[in-house]
């Protein structure tokens, strides 16, 4: 089951003139966000609502890919075109009406090619109909926190009522990424591919991001274009470590939307460090409990705790607050038996789930008796 990360948290402190930095040229709206902490670095615009054209595909993503991770859904299924998905207009890789292809060709045509009729074909597979998928888009959309944003279908393609904000949409990359990091990138960070190769049919697959050619730690994440809602792009890219997620648009053209990218991608990774504190499943602390086999259990964290800064100030002193639910642990509870607090110079910066690293059962009464016998001996 995926994790759904509620809300991406307040702004970094600046002394700085974000506006003078960056200087974007063109978006309308923009955000750059840390994927881990879910940190403003900056924004402009965030929350104004905007077509988001092909970019709507990044909740298409996650929610396959939660179908998958349900094990309702595999790669390796063969999937058949509906009459409803071979009609799609705009970008697609021209699915004939009752034509079968495996669910990852599917995918990676909408990833990399934005092929919408393949988009809804997924969609279709999940929830029975692209209405029905469009409900469990906004019902998710809503689940992680997004404020104004309403689909109305599973491809972004041109409708009434149909919009989201940049700080929506880099909730949406932030779930994604945190979810299925090692599954997504290595799609959208092809630049292109085939399906049908082996066919009378081969379809050729490239890439509507095109900034993927510089080699520079940019691997996704969706681009996306209507003439109303101008050029558009949620980019992600890992450096040092860090990964930064910026969202743009409106822009007038791909070329100032991609430079307003690079002017975002560069003023974080100039500006701006990460600063890990914990990893995910670290052990902080552990305890024993005779009615639990085994009766020793080690608590970790369910996720990795970075703190960003401004690389020209100082790093706080940081303290942990440990608090268990032990009755759940006793219930045999694996997931969020408790929280760990994490606080910046006394301040609480942000709260993590903890998790049980053993999957807890309960003792046997000869479990029992022997660790009481153990330690009346001790």
């Amino acid at each position: 089951m995926s994790i759904n990360l509620p809300f991406v948290s307040g702004k970094v402190e600046n002394t700085i003139n974000e506006e003078e930095l960056v200087n974007l040229d063109s978006a309308k709206s923009a955000i750059l966000i840390e994927a881990t902490s879910g940190q403003i670095l900056y924004e402009k615009n965030a929350h104004e609502k905007l077509a988001p054209a092909s970019m709507t595909k990044i909740m298409t993503m996650k929610l396959v890919l939660d179908a998958i991770e349900d094990n309702n859904l595999s790669f390796d299924k063969m999937l058949t075109t509906s009459t409803h998905a071979s009609k799609m207009g705009g970008s697609q890789i021209f699915l004939a009406e009752n034509e079968q292809m495996k669910c990852i060709d599917l995918f990676k045509s909408m990833v990399i090619a934005s092929a919408n009729d393949a988009a809804v074909v997924l969609a279709e597979e999940v929830s029975g109909s692209e209405d029905n998928f469009v409900r469990k888009m906004n019902l998710e959309a809503n689940k992680i926190g997004c404020k104004n944003t309403n689909f109305v279908n599973c491809t972004g393609l041109p409708v009434e009522n149909h919009y989201t904000t940049s700080y929506d949409m880099a909730l949406m990359a932030r779930n994604l990424l945190i979810n299925y990091e090692d599954t997504i990138t290595p799609f959208s960070s092809t630049y292109e591919d085939y399906v049908r190769k082996d066919t009378s049919n081969p379809f050729w697959l490239v890439n509507t991001n095109k900034m993927l050619k510089m080699n520079n730690g940019i691997d996704g994440l969706k681009t996306g274009w209507t003439n109303d809602a101008g050029y558009c792009i949620t980019t992600t890219m890992k450096k040092d470590g860090m990964r930064l997620i910026s969202v743009v648009m409106g822009a007038e053209n791909p070329t100032l939307r991609n430079n307003d990218t690079l002017k975002l991608l560069n003023y974080g990774y100039t500006e701006y460090e990460l600063i890990p504190l914990k990893g995910k499943n670290e052990e902080v602390t552990y305890e024993s409990d005779i009615v639990l086999s085994p009766n020793k259990y080690h608590i970790v964290t369910s996720e990795e705790v970075n703190y960003i800064k401004r690389k020209d100030v100082k790093l706080g002193d940081v303290t942990y607050d440990i608090n268990l639910n032990r009755d759940k642990i006793r219930k045999l509870c694996r997931e969020e038996v408790g929280e760990l607090g994490v606080y910046i110079d006394g301040e609480l910066y942000t709260k993590v789930n903890l998790e049980l690293k053993e999957k807890p059962a309960k003792a046997s009464f000869i479990e029992i008796v022997f660790e009481v016998f153990k330690s009346l001996f001790k």
